[in-house]
């Protein structure tokens, strides 16, 4: 489980660190999210552009 945990922050850390992140028009207002007894999430669109060194 731990190990588990390591490879998704690496992947994670992969994900940011090599490309450049842009919010989707059509995910506007995303964190104007309803809460009842369970979390009513919408679907939360980026653009991923490759960052070149």
């Amino acid at each position: 489980r731990s190990m588990a945990y390591h490879e998704m922050q690496l992947i994670l850390v992969k994900v940011l660190y090599n490309f450049d992140y842009e919010l989707c028009p059509e995910s506007e207002g995303w964190d104007d999210q309803r809460t009842f007894v369970v979390w009513e999430k919408g679907p939360l669109m980026v653009k991923l552009k490759a960052v070149r060194e």
